[in-house]
């Protein structure tokens, strides 16, 4: 549309651009501002700038454009208009329409500045990007939801992982407390205690696959496309590229693997290598794009 707006731009000028014909044919919102005293206001429209808005011809005329957009777009077309003085044009100016009925339609507009019978002009058209906007919103939201399913995974796993440290320690405490007792009751009692506790963090398997279902709810294909590039990844190795995935530092990473710093260090290093990475490149910036 903007190279039919500056291809015929003299051509409109010509034939009196300002006629209804030629401005009711001109497809998308298509409008017309005049300068009085530095502030633009508007000359003339098409009928779909009426019919997008709402207002009638009276009500429009002669109206800066801020009349017919939100709040939140004044910004931005402020900055339009500013370009169109200051170099005759401007491209890609996304804000809303805000009808006189109060909805809001996003448009993406644009402007050229020109001079007639001494006066000075832009004119310019509006495109509908309601499609487009919903679609990134609904990207915006689907990441939004990701990301929350990410924390809460993120959360379980740290907070499984906690727990299985308190039993771990009141295991140990436990075992110190059987070598000094005499009691054969209460060394009876502790050791039965001993093994519940024991029972109870063995279920690093069990723990693993409820994190890769719901890992895989987020992240679907993630195992299958990694193993496609890297067949040789043994399991461990598969799950610390989840806990990358899902952003953990290192110091969550130790405690979830039960590995020390020293240990993290080395996977990494064999990690990298099975990846076939360089050494400027980033663990974590691969497995983020996969």
């Amino acid at each position: 549309m903007s190279d039919v707006l500056v291809n015929n731009l003299d051509l409109f000028v010509q034939q009196d651009f300002f006629s209804r014909q030629i401005v009711d044919n001109i497809p998308g919102v298509f409008y017309v501002y005049k300068e009085y005293n530095g502030v633009y206001k508007l000359f003339t429209c098409n009928e779909q700038h009426l019919r997008v808005t709402g207002y009638s011809a009276e009500e429009s005329f002669k109206q800066e454009p801020f009349f017919f957009i939100d709040n939140a777009s004044v910004d931005a077309i402020a900055q339009g208009l500013s370009k169109i003085k200051t170099q005759n044009y401007v491209k890609q100016v996304y804000g809303s329409f805000l009808t006189k009925k109060g909805k809001l339609i996003p448009y993406v507009f644009e402007g050229y500045g020109f001079e007639y019978d001494c006066e000075h002009y832009f004119m310019g058209v509006g495109t509908n990007i309601s499609d487009l906007a919903q679609a990134h919103q609904d990207l915006k939201n689907e990441r939004l939801q990701r990301e929350l399913k990410e924390k809460e995974l993120l959360a379980l796993t740290l907070k499984d992982k906690q727990k299985e440290d308190v039993l771990s320690s009141i295991s140990k405490k436990l075992d110190q407390i059987l070598l000094n007792t005499k009691s054969a009751e209460v060394a009876q009692n502790i050791s039965k205690l001993t093994n519940e506790i024991n029972a109870s963090l063995m279920f690093s398997d069990d723990n693993w696959q409820e994190f890769e279902m719901l890992f895989n709810n987020i992240h679907k294909n993630f195992y299958a496309q990694l193993l496609i590039k890297h067949p040789s990844l043994t399991k461990s190795e598969q799950y610390y590229c989840a806990l990358i995935k899902l952003h953990m530092n290192s110091e969550q990473v130790c405690n979830t693997l039960n590995i020390t710093r020293e240990g993290l260090k080395k996977k990494r290093y064999r990690l990298k290598r099975k990846l076939d990475l360089k050494n400027t490149e980033s663990i974590e910036s691969y497995i983020s794009k996969i």
